[in-house]
């Protein structure tokens, strides 16, 4: 459950903004194509720093990758919500999307030495999760931004991410 969260968190992250590009471009006095780069710095980041991610998983281990991962994520999605600026925000977004994609690659290898028999059942819902969440991203942010801010969108990631933390820390 730990792992599948952390990856469903990652997948809504890259289109949840995508409803709160009008709040924040109001919000934070900038242009759409300003607040376009949030989409835009979050999937690059992401896309850049994956190959690295999964070097640094083999390297290093799957569980220290993914805890640092989420802690960057976290740590980054917290900053996101506190960004006073269309620059600032922009910076986190990159930084969340490097934390984003060290799970990726980590989960995968945590799949596959937890699920020894099961493993194929189990990486193929791991990529179902993707298709959810780029779906469920749009409907989160709507509703984050209609009922509470379009910091939200940021914050509910630190909120849920910090129990994850404490989680993967006490795996085996």
């Amino acid at each position: 459950p730990i792992v599948a969260l952390a990856l469903l968190m990652i997948t809504v992250d890259s289109t949840i903004v995508a409803t709160a590009l009008h709040a924040l471009q109001v919000d934070l006095q900038t242009s759409v194509s300003w607040a376009g780069w949030t989409l835009t710095a979050y999937s690059f980041g992401f896309v850049l720093m994956l190959p690295l991610s999964a070097k640094l998983s083999i390297r290093f281990g799957n569980r220290p990758v993914f805890l640092i991962s989420v802690a960057t994520f976290t740590f980054a999605s917290l900053l996101c919500g506190l960004s006073t600026n269309i620059y600032m925000l922009i910076a986190m977004r990159a930084i969340q999307a490097i934390g984003g994609s060290g799970l990726t690659p980590s989960a995968t290898g945590i799949i596959v030495n937890h699920f020894n028999q099961s493993r194929d059942k189990f990486l193929g819902l791991f990529g179902s999760i993707f298709a959810i969440g780029g779906m469920i991203g749009p409907i989160f942010g709507g509703v984050f931004v209609t009922y509470a801010s379009w910091q939200w969108i940021f914050y509910i990631n630190t909120v849920l991410n910090v129990s994850k933390i404490e989680e993967t820390y006490r795996l085996h």
